[in-house]
């Protein structure tokens, strides 16, 4: 949706790249699969099909044990 759109109708957000994602979880530990689409983070394949390629990313982190790196 055009960003002209997005005003007028009260939806505003910033679109980020997956490296600008990634940036967002500096100093933690990156869990895998990484920064993906969304439909990646899904349990086996075979439970629930063929994941559909989305526009979206995500990831998951956690706090890395001190003394740990």
């Amino acid at each position: 949706m055009p960003h002209t759109e997005q005003h007028e109708l009260g939806h505003h957000y910033d679109l980020r790249t997956p490296e600008q994602i990634e940036h967002c979880f500096d100093g933690l530990e990156l869990v895998e699969p990484g920064v993906v689409p969304v439909s990646m983070w899904r349990p086996d394949p075979a439970d629930i099909g063929t994941p559909v390629p989305v526009e979206n990313y995500d990831g998951v982190a956690r706090k890395t044990p001190a003394g740990r790196e």
